[in-house]
């Protein structure tokens, strides 16, 4: 991560420097019970703002970029659709109001997101990229790491509720875990020559401690109220 900021230019971490700025008021927003509720009507402007972000800096555009998206994003909604009617994949599950508009009963910004991530941690691994299994697996680990800081944070914050003990199954972790390894698969083969996005780098890792942070923040704040 030092490293990595090492190599940006000045313009470029200027605008870093913003983000993580967002993020740290967003922190400290949804930890704020009196501010809570607006913030968390400002997590999906959050997410849609990073992915435009990430694409603005994206440099190889061309028809199997786009087609990748389409397919990431059509088959993320439509696992996450089938996730939601049978509880079969991910667990019994429903997606509250904050993450904007919903079909079927998903927000469309799942899709959204399920690209964005695989997008994200594929710039990480970019030099890996010749060994397709170890490129997906590694991408496919990154984004399960991501899940479990993830999945504290979307309880507390009422973007899905879990419905059999209010906490998510081991086989949410599976399905998530195989979902990103084939979306991995289905990225790289569709652009054989990732280009490392660094932009794309940083704002995953703001978003993975952004995340931890406030996992941690309101455990503490839990246990201290009870």
């Amino acid at each position: 991560m030092v490293q990595l900021l090492k190599d940006i230019d000045n313009k470029t971490k200027k605008i870093i420097l913003v983000i993580s700025f967002i993020y740290l008021v967003g922190l400290i927003g949804l930890l704020l019970p009196t501010s809570q509720p607006l913030f968390q009507e400002l997590i999906p402007v959050n997410i849609f703002l990073s992915f435009l972000t990430v694409i603005f800096f994206h440099t190889k555009f061309s028809v199997n970029f786009l087609i990748s998206f389409l397919l990431i994003f059509l088959f993320g909604f439509l696992l996450e659709v089938a996730g939601v009617s049978t509880g079969a994949i991910f667990g019994v599950y429903y997606y509250q109001s904050f993450l904007g508009p919903k079909f079927f009963n998903v927000p469309i910004l799942i899709g959204i997101n399920w690209f964005f991530l695989v997008y994200c941690v594929s710039s990480i691994f970019e030099k890996y990229q010749n060994n397709t299994f170890v490129f997906a697996l590694l991408v496919s680990l990154f984004m399960l790491i991501l899940d479990i800081a993830l999945e504290f944070f979307a309880i507390k914050n009422n973007m899905w509720i879990w419905t059999e003990n209010g906490f998510p199954p081991i086989k949410n972790f599976i399905a998530w875990f195989i979902a990103a390894f084939i979306f991995t698969i289905i990225y790289s083969k569709l652009n054989p020559k990732i280009i490392a996005n660094k932009i794309a780098h940083v704002i995953f890792y703001i978003m993975f401690l952004f995340f931890l942070a406030f996992d941690i923040f309101a455990y503490f704040i839990l246990k201290q109220n009870n």
